[in-house]
């Protein structure tokens, strides 16, 4: 597992999915743990899960594009991301 301040994805709110799905938000570098993630692989991608609120990044087919969310963990290709 790699834990990894990301700058760019930051604050990921404390919402359970129960409540519905969250979204992250930029916010300047804080050095704080609603900033840090952990990015680790999964399927043929990795995850990248919030230290804070053990949701992960979720970009399901219907959001490409416009808006990811955070959502628990399931193991489906929504989750799984590439870096290049």
């Amino acid at each position: 597992m790699l834990k990894h301040s990301l700058q760019g994805l930051a604050r990921a709110a404390l919402l359970a999915s129960a409540v519905g799905p969250t979204h992250p938000q930029m916010w300047s570098a804080n050095g704080t743990v609603d900033q840090q993630w952990v990015i680790q692989p999964s399927g043929s991608g990795y995850s990248i899960t919030s230290v804070q609120s053990n949701l992960v990044v979720d970009g399901a087919a219907n959001q490409v594009g416009v808006n990811p969310q955070m959502y628990n963990a399931n193991g489906t290709v929504d989750q799984q991301w590439m870096f290049q």
